[in-house]
């Protein structure tokens, strides 16, 4: 308990970090990918290192909902590199931990990744880019089913 309890501070409290995802969720709902990234992200390293964090439920969920925030955030708004590779960081992480649903997970990012990278390439005009990325996408869900 004593790492618990020294480390306790608003964001590491179960009910405030878990309010905090449900916010997100929210945020990605309505289609705010912004809003979400901006709220999952605020205090991401002091949080993804807390104590509660290395339950192994708990981390996957922050990272994949950290990976699909910016992504989304990506799409709301001019392409930011900076978001792609959060969410390719999120994705190695969740394969890291090893387990099939964390590497369906990472899966999914990087397939979004991927896309978003895409996306800008195509509006540069590279039109043979977007026809392997479908295919590529086709292949991703595929495999995912």
């Amino acid at each position: 308990m004593a790492p618990w309890a020294a480390t306790a501070v608003e964001g590491d409290i179960p009910s405030v970090l878990l309010g905090r995802i449900a916010h997100a969720e929210i945020d990605l709902y309505v289609g705010d990918g912004a809003a979400a990234y901006r709220r999952i992200d605020q205090d991401w390293h002091r949080r993804i290192a807390s104590p509660l964090a290395r339950l192994a439920f708990v981390r996957a969920r922050m990272l994949g909902l950290h990976g699909v925030a910016a992504l989304a955030a990506c799409r709301s708004g001019e392409l930011d590199r900076r978001l792609v590779r959060a969410a390719v960081r999120d994705a190695r992480s969740l394969r890291a931990m090893r387990m099939p649903w964390t590497c369906a997970l990472a899966r999914i990012l990087e397939a979004g990744s991927t896309a978003s990278r895409t996306l800008g390439r195509v509006q540069r005009g590279d039109n043979d880019l977007a026809h392997r990325a479908g295919c590529f996408g086709l292949a991703v869900a595929g495999s995912l089913l």
